[in-house]
């Protein structure tokens, strides 16, 4: 096995990125929040496995994470010198505490507005006490200055003159011009280069420059993510941790299984098929599978045509280390210093296919990518036969779209005035801001400790894909219409071929089709508008069910399997 430090990655090229690899870079720098989830979990733990992510080039993605972020500190650091200075030299003037009581009531407004278009409704009484705190200063300043018309102590004690006042003034205006500058250049900076590296038809090198200049730490993190997947018969192997096995695949959708028992017919084999057994099964599903590529008139846009069919097997990054010292972990993961083999070599895949490990199952896999790869849809099967029983598991994924403002770039033109009026918004915003700006200045991402000689499941696994880190709802109803199209489609060609199967192998099918019926008959059924994110109602669930005070399991849309 080559150890991941010794790669040697390709040269860049000139390159039109990918849609989902274009968003996915443009929200690095429109979201700190996603750059910093997108980091965290993949490079700062050398040994954690490389989930699968559709249709995403990972290695450009983190790249343009390391530059955003590196793009925030120096900017946070600048807007921070400029405030710290303008502080100094305007403390105890009106300028200053003009300055806060606005951005504290500007930065309340914005909230109130933002959360009202995005999230759960703000209580008044949230409003009213953020205003009441922003006129706390501006009351503070009301004493003092009727304390020096007075002539109080505390007026001679702090008494001016006009020139220094002026001064002041002067100096804590420039300063304030000089955050703007900073926030202006901020803002255009970070328009200039989305618009010219990653809106429709722009040509990048797929390297971000601050990866290189400031990025070393993180360097060899980003090359394990520039591999190519080898050819041959090799299958994926994703080691996770949590709860959820099929990481980057999204949301499981309504999962069932079936435990069919043999029953031989009395006339026994009628066409000389061969017995029944668990390669049988899955070489006879995934040949009904692949006969939907020629199938062009089911998928909109011929998307059937491009159906990938393979295989997967899934482990837990618990049950792994749990399981290092035995012979049978050694093709997962050979080495406790390197992450987990990301594929399996056929004669191991062999072996779990047909005999799984309680720690290591493998599943058959069909996957659509639709709506120029915006909506993908995942079916794993697993298969278990023995004389007397037929054991089946099917289980939908879907990953949804990603989130609108992540497509905001579509939207930005070249020499547009929005930076501008977004860059005046953060200048009035500035003082309030200051702490979060400080804060993001004086963070870093750290390797996790680790016990020295103690396997750390956590090194291991992996939880999200870049891909789930950005995903949002379905956008709109033809995409729910075809996430069930594609279900239905695929359940309709794996029953019946099961049906024939256990018929050719000499087996009654009539305990299965009853079973099959109900799942056919339960399917989820479309009522109204939905504007709901598929997600994972309960543990195992993963309905479709709409936002409004539904807990997990009561479905608007239809009963589960």
């Amino acid at each position: 096995m080559t150890h991941h430090g010794t790669y040697a990655p390709p040269a860049p090229q000139w390159t039109a990125p990918d849609d989902t690899t274009r968003y996915l870079c443009a929200a690095a720098h429109l979201d700190p929040g996603y750059a910093n989830a997108a980091l965290k979990e993949y490079l700062v733990e050398p040994t954690r496995a490389v989930p699968p992510s559709p249709g995403v080039d990972a290695a450009k993605v983190l790249g343009e994470a390391v530059q955003a972020r590196v793009r925030s500190k120096l900017f946070d650091g600048l807007a921070f010198l400029a405030m710290l200075v303008f502080v100094v030299v305007s403390w105890g003037t009106v300028l200053l505490i003009g300055w806060i009581v606005l951005a504290l009531v500007v930065a309340a407004v914005d909230f109130v507005r933002r959360a009202a278009q995005d999230g759960p409704k703000i209580s008044p009484r949230v409003v009213v006490g953020l205003l009441a705190l922003a006129l706390v200063p501006f009351v503070l300043e009301t004493e003092l200055v009727t304390a020096l018309l007075d002539g109080s102590p505390a007026s001679r004690s702090t008494t001016r003159t006009a020139d220094d006042d002026t001064v002041q003034i002067l100096v804590g205006l420039l300063m304030a011009l000089a955050g703007l500058g900073v926030l202006v250049f901020q803002r255009w900076s970070t328009w200039h280069l989305l618009v010219s590296k990653f809106s429709r038809g722009a040509r990048d090198t797929g390297r971000a420059p601050a990866a290189e200049l400031f990025g070393g730490f993180y360097d060899g993190q980003v090359q394990r993510y520039q591999r190519p997947a080898p050819g041959g018969d090799a299958a994926p192997l994703v080691v996770y941790r949590g709860y959820n096995p099929f990481v980057g695949s999204g949301a499981v959708r309504d999962p069932w299984s079936m435990a069919i028992p043999l029953e031989r017919l009395r006339e026994g084999k009628r066409d000389g098929a061969g017995p029944l057994s668990t390669a049988s099964v899955y070489d006879g599903i995934r040949r009904a599978i692949e006969e939907l590529r020629e199938a062009s008139e089911l998928s909109p846009d011929n998307r059937f045509r491009e159906l990938r069919v393979g295989g997967t097997v899934f482990v837990p990054a618990a049950e792994l280390v749990d399981h290092f010292h035995t012979p049978q972990a050694v093709p997962y993961l050979p080495d406790p210093d390197a992450p987990p083999n990301g594929y399996l070599d056929r004669e191991e895949l062999d072996r779990v296919r047909l005999a799984p490990r309680e720690w290591a199952r493998y599943y058959l896999s069909a996957q659509v990518e639709t709506w120029d790869r915006d909506l993908v849809l995942t079916f794993y099967l697993h298969v278990a036969v023995c004389d007397s029983t037929l054991y089946l598991e099917w289980t939908p994924c879907v990953l949804t779209p990603l989130r609108p403002e992540y497509r905001a770039l579509d939207q930005m033109r070249a020499g547009s005035f929005t930076p501008v009026k977004q860059a005046l918004l953060d200048w009035l915003k500035l003082p309030a801001t200051m702490p979060a700006r400080v804060w993001n200045l004086c963070s870093w991402i750290p390797r996790p400790k680790r016990e020295a000689g103690v396997l750390d499941p956590e090194r291991y696994g992996a939880s999200k894909s870049l891909r789930e880190l950005a995903a949002g709802s379905l956008s709109g109803y033809f995409q729910l219409l075809d996430v069930e199209r594609y279900d239905k489609i695929l359940d309709s060609r794996i029953l019946p071929t099961i049906s024939r199967m256990l018929r050719a192998a000499g087996y009654s099918a009539a305990t299965f089709e009853q079973q099959a019926s109900v799942v056919v008959n339960n399917g989820v059924n479309i009522h109204g508008p939905n504007h709901a994110p598929i997600v994972q109602s309960g543990r195992n669930d993963g309905s479709i069910w709409a936002r409004g005070g539904e807990k997990p399991g009561e479905s608007k849309n239809g009963g589960n399997r």
